[in-house]
């Protein structure tokens, strides 16, 4: 069954048996899961944890561990199984194993990355009357509006229509990632008593263009580029998830163009097909990297992205190191200049 995340305050979750949380905006989906965990601990009590991601799942693991996991533990937890897909290589064996478990005790939430339609877990999720599926879109600016009224009114301070429409132009479509600039804000207007225009500076929308040009510098391989810009901002090197969000979109845009120009598109037209498209001036330096990326290459540090993501919303203390060694192995990945 189909749920609009706009609906999922709203909606008794703990009547549903298992649930899908899938699209491009990570802090929708980490909500989404929030809002399940606490609604399942309402109507059940206490709740056990196991956390796996799709590639620790090997051929005959989740049917065993579904089944393993069926009744409570030994102090009468409920167990909450939680998934995160960076793959669909385990998805036949989910739909089979759930189809064949369907009044299974266990609850099961599956964090994914953008599913194309027909997708196995997608379509079984949406045709389901008893399983949940929630497509996570990126923040509208009437959404990202919204986001910024709630989040003043929390702190009690005054914004006006103007002050809004200022701050939603600044900020990203990602959930997480306004929440994150929306915070540092306050806490700036708090400490240095300035107003809401007067600390506009604070929010990193004024650093997407460094941030792209150091996504273009990874991407092509420039080591000495990337390490010299990266190192000179602190702003930078600290808003991982702004990180993760621009290479992840970046690697996905290259992806796209190669599958275009298999299915007969010229190279140049499937470029420029892209929206949003790629900067006038990265045009160039974007085409050689369509060349210097295999399908292999990008579907490998994807997945490698999505882990560390998963680390960062944990709170992982080795989070950023975990990101700075992949830039790392990005960089001397192949060529080097």
């Amino acid at each position: 069954m189909i749920l609009s995340f706009s609906s999922v305050e709203k909606t008794d979750l703990s009547k549903s048996s298992n649930f899908l949380f899938y699209g491009e905006n990570q802090g929708r989906i980490e909500e989404c899961t929030s809002i399940t965990i606490e609604s399942i601990k309402k109507d059940h009590g206490n709740v056990n944890f196991i956390y796996l991601s799709s590639d620790e799942l090997k051929k005959g693991n989740f049917r065993k561990l579904i089944f393993d996991s069926d009744n409570n533990d030994l102090f009468g937890n409920k167990n909450i199984l939680i998934v995160s897909m960076q793959d669909q290589k385990a998805a036949k064996e989910i739909v089979d194993t759930l189809n064949e478990k369907n009044q299974s005790t266990v609850k099961l939430i599956i964090k994914s990355t953008q599913l194309k339609k027909n997708t196995t877990l997608r379509n079984f999720f949406e045709k389901s009357k008893n399983n949940l599926i929630i497509p996570c879109y990126e923040e509208t600016e009437n959404d990202k509006k919204n986001i910024i009224k709630k989040v003043f009114n929390s702190e009690k301070l005054n914004i006006s229509n103007e002050e809004i429409e200022l701050l939603s132009s600044l900020l990203g479509n990602e959930r997480l990632e306004i929440k994150n600039e929306l915070n540092k804000l306050i806490i700036f207007i708090k400490n240095s008593r300035k107003d809401i225009r007067g600390s506009v500076n604070i929010i990193s929308g004024h650093i997407n263009e460094n941030i792209s040009q150091l996504i273009f510098f990874l991407s092509s391989k420039k080591k000495k580029d990337f390490l010299r810009n990266f190192f000179n901002s602190k702003d930078i090197q600290n808003d991982e998830i702004r990180l993760i969000n621009y290479l992840s979109d970046h690697f996905m845009k290259i992806l796209e163009v190669k599958n275009k120009i298999k299915s007969g598109y010229e190279k140049n037209f499937a470029i420029k097909s892209l929206r949003p498209p790629v900067f006038f001036k990265y045009i160039t330096e974007f085409s050689k990297q369509v060349d210097l990326w295999s399908e292999k290459e990008i579907d490998f540090f994807l997945r490698k992205l999505f882990q560390c993501q998963s680390s960062s919303l944990k709170n992982s203390r080795s989070s950023k190191f975990q990101l700075y060694f992949l830039f790392l192995r990005i960089l001397n990945f192949g060529n080097k200049h």
